[in-house]
């Protein structure tokens, strides 16, 4: 029958470990003489049914292992589901507002599980900071480990002794308390699954800022530690084998100094340097709390105890120091930050360095440019150089060394060069050192135009090892390509369009650029061009024709490519800088797409007029025919009136004035009746 366990804030990050160890793990328990046979082992079973409250309900997602989330409003709301539950675990040192929670759960249980016939068990998480003033166990020899055994002598860091005082009343709560059993296990620095106290260093070795890692004071303190997993493997099998000891301390193997964790974090993740920095300097790093600082400057030598007989699968056991490498993949694993690598190519004018710095912008790439590239080489060489002019007992040795070969180095590449360019062999180094550089492995890169030949490109990415011509070194390939595709009159009127600020100074003339795209198709033809490279390794790259949107076009097709950013999400001023970025460029599109739509209509608007004015000009011309034509026509007309008609009808008028009849029409009518020509 599945047993019911209860885990106080299952979303923290002891919280996840136990859920995940608990629900894929069946550790077997000791045989009936209370020892652990040699070959036990953990199997694969669910036998647990987990319940548990959360610390952060608005962005909680239930895991597929956790059957229920506990609601309440008050400790005593949680009474019946710690009754129903067979175990019950509390981590009081990931939140101090648990402390009193925790207290009462234990006393409460105590007293509601006498005479009780089914086994119930209470742990309660604590740290080795309630051992933070503990005396040596020999004062004339330091170096003595401290063991659990010694549980009664602790004395607790100034801060925690809330925490000491719940670890005294779990204890007592489990002495002769028939089938209520209580275990205080107080762990090390908890490491490794993304890390928690150790993120704040792990996160800036990884951004490589500070460029030399902090060391709280001299380093020379010994820092208990232990892997998250191991001490949820240490809570699974004390939860079921009950084992006589009541307090358990949970350390790996390693007695590692702050110093040699800190160097270890960035010779592996970082910039391989670290530098001393006072406790008012570190409490201001922003991720870093009291809790982890107290954490990280604890000075405790301890010897693992009872927890050496458990039958653990240690994921390190020899320490953090001695898996480093491991630890460092796993929190890249579990914080999702994989180094993303992008190329981006295209004849000059297509706009590829404008879309490589959008993408580094958004993705927080490193941006690789030639002219970039071969400056910060050249920099590096010449300040490596000028350490041979300082004393030579101011500068280590290995330093010197480095200095010298840099200096050999940097007088061969001058001796290259032609027409003030370096050789394609030092553009090639310098490039393939920036792609090893630690920035470019943790974060990723953008591959501005280079390699520009396909024999740039094997040179450029060449394995080291293996006696294969065609190996490759894939942690340096890029994982995305885009060639953005243009005519050369697009191109060329483009350029041609360029404002003067944006021309003078720079290559961008007509006789430069024209150069330049000789010079690009010259290299990039269809048989021949560096894109078959990647092709041929299954990097196919995308292309993007520029000439619809320019770059709208190629950023959607990025983004929609590439997907969401890989690495730790933007700050607040970062975020509120991107936000306004955004409305800008809302702002930008929507005006453009109303001057767009402004100047479609003023164009419709003034084909319509025209249409309106040649429609007019047809008709007046129609007309002037018509009335040429009518008055062509009426010639004849007009002669016969005037000859016949008007003389008759002139006569006519005028008798009518002089005799002025009653009736002068009638009169008149008479009157040319009687005098028609053409009847007389």
């Amino acid at each position: 029958m599945a047993k019911s366990i209860f885990i106080n804030h299952v979303d923290s990050y002891v919280g996840r470990a136990l859920g995940k160890i608990f629900s894929t793990t069946n550790l077997k328990r000791s045989d009936a003489d209370g020892e652990t046979p040699e070959d036990a082992r953990p199997t694969h079973t669910n036998s647990f049914v987990i319940r548990g409250t959360v610390r952060d309900a608005a962005t909680f997602v239930q895991p597929p292992w956790l059957s229920e989330v506990v609601t309440y409003k008050a400790k005593e709301d949680l009474q019946s589901t710690l009754m129903a539950s067979d175990i019950v675990i509390y981590d009081i040192f990931s939140r101090e507002d648990q402390i009193d929670e925790a207290t009462w759960a234990v006393s409460m249980m105590q007293a509601e599980c006498q005479g009780l016939q089914t086994k119930k068990v209470f742990i309660c998480l604590s740290s080795l900071l309630t051992w933070g003033r503990t005396p040596p166990t020999d004062p004339e020899d330091p170096d003595i480990p401290l063991t659990e055994d010694e549980y009664r002598r602790r004395r607790p860091h100034a801060t925690y002794k809330n925490h000491i005082n719940v670890e005294k009343v779990v204890v007592k709560c489990g002495k002769d308390a028939g089938m209520f059993k209580t275990f205080v296990i107080a762990s090390g620095l908890q490491y490794g699954m993304g890390e928690n106290g150790l993120h704040s260093l792990f996160k800036m070795a990884w951004h490589l800022k500070p460029a030399e890692l902090p060391l709280f004071g001299n380093g020379e303190n010994i820092v208990p530690a232990i892997h998250v997993r191991d001490l949820a493997q240490i809570v699974r099998f004390v939860s079921e084998a009950c084992p006589e000891t009541a307090y358990i301390v949970a350390v790996d193997d390693a007695q590692s100094t702050l110093h040699e964790i800190t160097t270890a974090i960035s010779e592996t993740l970082g910039t391989q340097k670290v530098k001393q920095v006072s406790q008012e300097e570190a409490l201001l790093i922003p991720d870093l709390t009291q809790r982890d600082y107290d954490e990280l400057t604890n000075n405790l030598r301890f010897e693992a105890g009872s927890i050496k007989d458990y039958p653990l699968e240690w994921t390190a056991q020899g320490g953090l120091v001695e898996n480093i490498a491991a630890i460092v993949q796993e929190f890249k694993t579990v914080r999702k930050l994989q180094a993303l690598k992008v190329a981006v190519y295209g004849p000059p004018g297509s706009g590829k360095t404008t879309l490589a710095r959008k993408i580094c912008a958004r993705y927080k790439l490193h941006h690789l440019h030639t002219k970039d590239v071969i400056a910060k080489a050249v920099k590096r060489l010449e300040d490596s150089v000028a350490l041979l002019e300082q004393p030579s007992d101011s500068v280590s040795p290995e330093d010197l060394q480095q200095a010298q070969a840099d200096r050999e180095e940097l007088t061969e590449a001058h001796g290259t060069m032609e027409n003030g360019r370096y050789s394609n062999a030092f553009v090639v180094k310098w490039y393939r050192d920036a792609l090893q550089h630690m920035s470019c492995r943790n974060q990723g890169f953008v591959l501005d135009g280079f390699p520009k030949t396909t024999e740039q490109a094997k040179e450029l990415f060449k394995s080291d090892e293996g006696d294969e011509a065609d190996a490759v070194m894939k942690e340096i390939l890029p994982e995305f390509v885009f060639d953005l595709e243009g005519s050369d009159d697009f191109l060329r009127e483009r350029m041609m369009n360029l404002p003067e600020e944006q021309v003078e100074g720079t290559h961008n003339n007509e006789e430069e650029f024209n150069r330049r795209l000789s010079q690009y198709h010259n290299v990039n033809s269809e048989d021949n061009t560096v894109l078959n490279f990647f092709d041929v390794l299954e990097i196919h790259p995308k292309q993007i024709d520029v000439t619809v949107g320019l770059g709208d076009v190629a950023w959607a097709a990025v983004k929609s490519t590439v997907g969401e950013p890989r690495s730790y999400g933007p700050s607040k001023e970062e975020r509120e800088a991107q936000e306004q970025e955004d409305l800008r460029e809302k702002t930008l599109i929507a005006e453009r797409n109303e001057r767009v739509l402004r100047e479609q209509q003023n164009q419709m608007q003034a084909i319509s007029e025209k249409r309106q004015a040649d429609w007019s000009a047809k008709l007046s011309e129609v007309k002037k025919q018509e009335r040429e034509v009518m008055e062509q026509a009426s010639v004849p007309l007009r002669n016969f009136l005037m000859k016949h008609i008007m003389p008759t009808l002139t006569q006519g008028l005028t008798e009518v004035c002089k005799v002025r009849p009653e009736d002068p029409i009638d009169y008149l009518a008479e009157y040319l009746f009687k005098n028609n020509p053409q009847i007389s």
